[in-house]
C-alpha cells in the first residue's frame, strides 16, 4: 500500500481532498464518486485502502483505468476504484448500504462553505430527495448521449452495454432511496420512479441469469427520459419558489419531508 510522509488516516486524506478527488474522477472518464468500505463508515486506520465506487461512460477523452494510480499519487493512499455495473451481486447491497457520495463526505461536510467544492457537486440544503431526483435527470442526460450512438452501436460494443449497466444502477439507486425515504412515489406516480427501481434491481441483481440489453435499451431511451423529464419538471416547479413557507407547503403536498436549514 502507499504511504504518506505522516500517518493519517486515509479517510482525512480524502476529506481534504476530495475536491481534488473529484477532478480527477471527471477528468479521467468517471462520474458520480461514492466512498464505501471502512472508510465510509468511519472505521479506517491509518493502514487502510480508500474504496470508491463510480460510473462510467466510454469517451475517447476518458482514461477509466489511470484513475487507482492516479488517485493513489494523489492522496498517497492506495485507492481501489470500482465500477458500479461491476459489482458482484452477492455484494452489491453490502456496497451500495455504506456507499456516501463524495459531495457529502464526511456526513458533516454538508455544512461546508459553499466554496469548498466545485458548483456541480455542491450539497444543497433543499431536502435530499430533490438532490436524488437531480442525479436522476443527470443519469438521463447521459442516457441521451449512449442512445445517440445508436441501437446497432449499443448491441455490438459489450462497453455501451456497461455504461448501460453504470447509469441504470446509478439513476436506479437514486429512485429506490427516493421511494425508500419519502412518499413522493404515491403522490407522484406520473414521476414512475418504481419502474426505476425495478430497472435497477434487474441490472444488479442480473435476474434471468443474462441481461436482456433489450430491456436496458428501453430503460435508456423510454422510462428514464420519462422519469427524468417529470422530475425536471417538479425541480423547476420548487426552484420557483421564493419563500421558505412556500417551499415547506410544496414538499409537503408532494410527500417530502422538508428540510427545517433550507
Amino acid at each position: 500500500m502507499a504511504t504518506s510522509a505522516v500517518l493519517i488516516r486515509p479517510s482525512e486524506l480524502l476529506r481534504e481532498k476530495r475536491r481534488e478527488v473529484a477532478e480527477t474522477v471527471t477528468r479521467l472518464g468517471g462520474s458520480n464518486p461514492r466512498v464505501f468500505g471502512s472508510v465510509a463508515r468511519g472505521e479506517d486506520t491509518v493502514t487502510s485502502d480508500i474504496d470508491l465506487l463510480i460510473d462510467i461512460i466510454p469517451d475517447e477523452r476518458g482514461d477509466y483505468f489511470s484513475l487507482p494510480n492516479a488517485l493513489t499519487e494523489l492522496l498517497g493512499v492506495t485507492v481501489d476504484v470500482m465500477s458500479a455495473s461491476r459489482i458482484k451481486p452477492d455484494k452489491h447491497a453490502e456496497i451500495l448500504h455504506d456507499a456516501v457520495p463524495l459531495s457529502d463526505f464526511p456526513r458533516e461536510s454538508a455544512q461546508m462553505a459553499d466554496d469548498d467544492f466545485p458548483d456541480e457537486l455542491r450539497v444543497s440544503r433543499t431536502p435530499k430527495q430533490y438532490r436524488w431526483l437531480a442525479d436522476i435527470v443527470a443519469q438521463a442526460k447521459k442516457a441521451k448521449r449512449l442512445s445517440a450512438r445508436s441501437k446497432e452501436a449499443y448491441d455490438d460494443d459489450e462497453f455501451l452495454q456497461y455504461a448501460a449497466d453504470d447509469i441504470i444502477i446509478a439513476a436506479g439507486e437514486a429512485a429506490r432511496r427516493i421511494t425508500e425515504s419519502c412518499d413522493l412515489d404515491k403522490r407522484r406516480p406520473d414521476i414512475k420512479l418504481g419502474k426505476l427501481r425495478d430497472a435497477r434491481n434487474y441490472a444488479a441483481h442480473h435476474y434471468d441469469g443474462e441481461i436482456n440489453y433489450d430491456i436496458h435499451w428501453n430503460t435508456l431511451t423510454v422510462s428514464l427520459p420519462d422519469t427524468a423529464r417529470q422530475g425536471q419538471a417538479l425541480l423547476d416547479q420548487r426552484a420557483a419558489l421564493t419563500t421558505k413557507a412556500e417551499r415547506r407547503q410544496f414538499d409537503l403536498a408532494v410527500g417530502i419531508p422538508p428540510n427545517p436549514h433550507d
